[in-house]
């Protein structure tokens, strides 16, 4: 007797073989997306920062107080929305419709007699840093942005 067809055994077998397949094509378009908002948040930052560092440069230069890169100080932060607007009614504590923080510190080179001085600017998704704010050295966690630059008045860009 010839037999057409598949049996029972081959079709499941072909099925979960292409179930495995399809699994596997998942998780990469999971880990896809995620990577695209990781970017995504970094490019934000990124642009945060850069805007606010052409500010400072370009406005008289105000010492900021020591921590204020470490910490919310009033004046020296920014609550942005997930657009990079700044959030109404900025005040020391935060705003629960905030998707970025920005804080920058501005300080005389050492050595300069004043002369010259180093502007950082940090950009942060809203969430907990931990110990990334602790003195002597607040550090760039992923999807953040920092830059720093220094700056002559008088001489130059």
């Amino acid at each position: 007797m010839k037999s057409t067809g598949f049996s029972t055994i081959e079709a499941l077998a072909a099925t979960t073989i292409l179930m495995v397949g399809v699994a596997a094509l998942s998780q990469l378009a999971v880990l896809a997306t995620a990577r695209a908002a990781s970017a995504r948040a970094a490019t934000m930052t990124l642009l945060l920062a850069e805007q606010k560092m052409e500010q400072l440069r370009s406005a008289p230069v105000q010492v900021s107080p020591p921590g204020a890169l470490g910490a919310d100080t009033v004046g020296w932060v920014d609550y942005l929305d997930a657009t990079g607007r700044a959030v109404a009614g900025v005040a020391a504590a935060p705003r629960a419709n905030a998707a970025y923080i920005r804080r920058w510190a501005v300080a005389p080179v050492p050595g300069t007699g004043g002369a010259t001085f180093v502007f950082q600017v940090l950009v942060t998704r809203w969430k907990n840093r931990g110990a990334a704010d602790v003195p002597p050295a607040v550090t760039r966690l992923p999807d953040e942005a920092r830059l720093v630059s220094a700056l002559t008045p008088g001489v130059g860009p």
